[in-house]
């Protein structure tokens, strides 16, 4: 199964980077604990590739990169992971929607265009 990043790695959202971003907001936090908040945030970051099915619109840049909305998001550790899990949520409805629209303007053309030319 292959999988998508909702905000990818040029954007700061693999996991390598969100560990990175993560130990600068909070240095004084142990390893472990950073890597667990890290692994927490990837695994809200990664979806498969069933569930977002348009390789275009997954690879559309988001508002907002992964570091900033880590350095921008105030709050506990905690806080942090619970306010960017909803923030991602939120891109992966925005992306959805346009992936709906695609769906449906290709749905259109290929029952007027194609699917006449088929049954013949």
């Amino acid at each position: 199964m292959t999988v998508e990043h909702i905000i990818g790695e040029s954007q700061g959202g693999y996991l390598y980077q969100i560990t990175e971003a993560l130990s600068r907001k909070y240095p004084e936090l142990s390893t472990e604990a950073l890597e667990n908040m890290a692994k927490s945030i990837d695994q809200a970051n990664t979806i498969t590739c069933c569930s977002f099915c348009d390789a275009s619109t997954s690879r559309n840049r988001c508002n907002i990169s992964m570091t900033e909305l880590i350095k921008t998001t105030n709050g506990t550790p905690s806080e942090l992971v619970e306010i960017i899990k909803k923030e991602l949520n939120s891109i992966l409805e925005q992306k959805k929607s346009v992936i709906e629209w695609k769906l449906a303007s290709i749905k259109k053309a290929f029952e007027t265009e194609i699917k006449p030319a088929i049954e013949i």
